[in-house]
């Protein structure tokens, strides 16, 4: 049985010099068992690349930070890093950038490069790294694909990068960011995926 994935696209100005870009991922008709296990793991045969259409959290794993600077009501949703991850989610801890005031204006970021440790395993305002809370790891999650385009030449005027956050409300009203990425200026924009 024939499948296709369409994809609808929606654009952003978020400033003169960037533009974001959300595109949702839909199957269009139904699909035979072999081709439902590569939709499950997002993966598209005609073009050999992840979709973005959702992935089994056991496979590719799911990690909850709390930021206690905002009480229980605020959690960082991170991959583990591993490649496959990467490559359908690109939602890595080595990326991120947590809030570390309360008020969103003061952020902190989650590489090592502070002495080979994270800001997390030295903030007790935050679940280290070992205390990571693993998602339900049995769970099919969608995932649509966010794109952000920046103008050729653009180099982040008086900024020393930029922190892109996506975020939604839980049902029990706490805040979940989905994504905490960070760009700085002295990084190679043209590899650096967000």
């Amino acid at each position: 049985m024939a499948s296709s994935i369409t994809t609808e696209s929606r654009y952003f100005q978020l400033t003169p010099e960037i533009l974001l870009e959300y595109v949702h991922y839909a199957v269009s008709t139904s699909v035979n068992e072999d081709e439902e296990d590569n939709m499950a793991l997002g993966y598209d045969e005609v073009t050999e690349q992840y979709t973005g259409r959702e992935g089994d959290t056991g496979t590719y794993p799911l990690y909850i930070m709390q930021d206690n600077y905002f009480g229980p009501a605020m959690k960082y949703v991170f991959n583990s890093g591993s490649n496959d991850s990467l490559n359908l989610i690109n939602n890595s801890i080595d990326d991120g950038a947590v809030a570390i005031d309360g008020y969103n204006s003061t952020y902190a970021f989650l590489d090592t490069s502070m002495g080979g440790q994270r800001y997390n395993d030295l903030d007790a305002a935050l679940t280290n790294t070992e205390d990571l809370i693993p998602y339900d790891e049995n769970e099919i999650m969608e995932y649509d694909v966010v794109k952000f385009h920046f103008l050729a030449g653009y180099y982040f005027k008086d900024y020393d990068g930029l922190i892109f956050q996506l975020n939604t409300i839980a049902k029990n009203n706490a805040k979940v960011m989905l994504s905490s990425k960070c760009h700085l200026k002295t990084d190679d924009i043209t590899s650096h995926k967000l």
